[in-house]
């Protein structure tokens, strides 16, 4: 049987990080972005990342009726979620 977390979940990941978080040190610490599909895209999976300071990105499935109603937004309501700064 497959462990749940073989790497000892958020925090086991993070100690395997050669340097601290920006949560750890604002100043020198790496940026970390958390990727989710939607098997763990759970309030609890945000919550960990958010009190940990870490960036988080989480994707879901989308049916085909919230599709097409995102589709018919005016562009004027989309706004930018990344630039080329980042």
């Amino acid at each position: 049987m497959r462990e749940k977390n073989p790497i000892g979940g958020p925090d086991g990941a993070l100690a395997q990080l050669p340097l601290p978080t920006r949560g750890e040190n604002p100043e020198q610490g790496l940026q970390v972005l958390v990727l989710s599909d939607s098997a763990s895209a759970s309030h609890g999976s945000v919550n960990a990342s958010v009190s940990r300071k870490l960036e988080f990105s989480g994707g879901v499935d989308v049916t085909e009726t919230a599709r097409e109603a995102i589709l018919k937004l005016p562009s004027r309501r989309w706004v930018a979620a990344m630039t080329k700064e980042l």
